[in-house]
């Protein structure tokens, strides 16, 4: 598989979290996984065959974005590392990376053949 498709879902998961949250005001836990949706249906639209390695890169992206929406809170002053966000946090990062593996699973295996 080649980086640049996994490079754009990346950028455009970063872009739809940190958008979701600066204009919407969006918590973590909603922005990152919707993030992680637009980002795989970016690899979706670019990947095939839908392998493990893609479903990998997925989930990494996932991830991406709940980091992404980590940085653009502590830069507005919130404090992020501190335990009473630990839990929420780690919550947001598994979800965002299974939001992402799955619908790049589920829609990447099930997709029509004339939709490829």
């Amino acid at each position: 598989m080649s980086p640049r498709p996994v490079l754009l879902a990346a950028v455009v998961d970063v872009a739809v979290v940190l958008l979701l949250q600066s204009l919407v005001l969006a918590l973590p836990i909603v922005s990152a996984p919707v993030g992680a949706l637009v980002g795989a249906g970016v690899l979706v639209a670019l990947v095939r065959p839908v392998g493990r390695d893609a479903v990998l890169a997925a989930a990494g992206v996932g991830v991406l974005g709940a980091f992404a929406s980590l940085a653009g809170l502590a830069a507005q002053g919130v404090p992020v590392l501190s335990p009473t966000y630990l839990v929420g946090w780690v919550v947001t990062l598994v979800v965002s990376g299974a939001v992402g593996a799955g619908v790049l699973w589920t829609v990447g295996r099930t997709a029509r053949p004339g939709l490829r």
